[in-house]
Parts: C-alpha cells; structure tokens; sequence
C-alpha cells in the first residue's frame, strides 16, 4: 500500500528511491540461538500488527506490479566480520537497538517472554566481545519512476 501510494503520488519525471531489509537474509555465524528465536519471533510479531517483514526482498516484483518504470533493485549487503572492528560494533549496536525496540510490545503479545530477553541480550554481548561471531543481512534499494 505504501509503494502504491508512492507512485500514485510521484510527479511525473520523479524517482522513488525507497530501501528495506529483506529479514529472510539475517544470520549469525555460528547460529545463535536465542538471537534466532528472537529474530522468528520478531518477524511474527510484525505480521500480527499488520507488517511484512520480508517486504524487502520483494521490493521489486511489487513495483513491476504496480506499473512501475525503470526498475532497479539492488542488494545492499550488510556483513559484520573481525576486518573491521569499528563497523562491526555499530552494527552490532545497531542490531541490539533494534531488535529490543520492540520487546514491551512482543512481552504483552506473548511472542516472547523475560527470560528470552535476556538470553538474547547475553548473546548479543557475546556477539560484541566475540570477534569470530559474524552476522550478516541484505537490504535492497529500490528505484523507479512512476507508471
């Protein structure tokens, strides 16, 4: 509904530039998890409100069906490794914020519970002070002009 609207209301000559993460693609290496319990639930969790979480990697197909022209997807890959210290942290803090922003909410729903949440921030501070602990996403930029 939102990429319809999108075009519906782009002037004529403009592009939409729009970007999601395509939540099929987010792993840890090796697996963690309460990281992936969490990441399950999570994705359920934005289906029950309403939400896709796997809009991402359909950005394309979608605008293809909308009428959308001059199509370009692209992969925006996100890769923590050890090469680069500094990016991985961020990451990493990116990832924790995230994934906790909705836990009040998922704890009242009953998708996740206290003792889950801490598991997960255990393994996030693991991930942190753990080099060898790698994850992974991709994100896919969409552009393209109106019908």
């Amino acid at each position: 509904a939102v990429l319809a609207e999108a075009l519906r209301v782009l002037r004529p000559g403009g592009r939409l530039i729009c970007t999601d993460v395509d939540n099929s693609t987010f792993r840890f290496e090796p697996e963690q998890p309460a990281i992936a319990a969490w990441w399950a639930a999570f994705n359920r969790y934005q289906r029950a409100l309403g939400g896709d979480p796997y809009v991402g990697g359909r950005l394309e197909s979608l605008a293809r069906a909308l009428g959308g022209r001059r199509i370009e997807a692209r992969r925006l890959p996100a890769i923590s490794s050890d090469r680069e210290p500094q990016r991985r942290l961020l990451l990493l803090d990116y990832l924790r914020d995230l994934l906790l922003s909705g836990a009040d909410g998922m704890i009242r729903s009953g998708h996740v519970d206290d003792y889950l949440r801490a598991a997960l921030v255990r393994e996030l501070a693991l991930a942190r002070s753990d080099s060898p602990v790698r994850f992974s996403y991709s994100a896919v930029r969409l552009v393209c002009s109106a019908p």
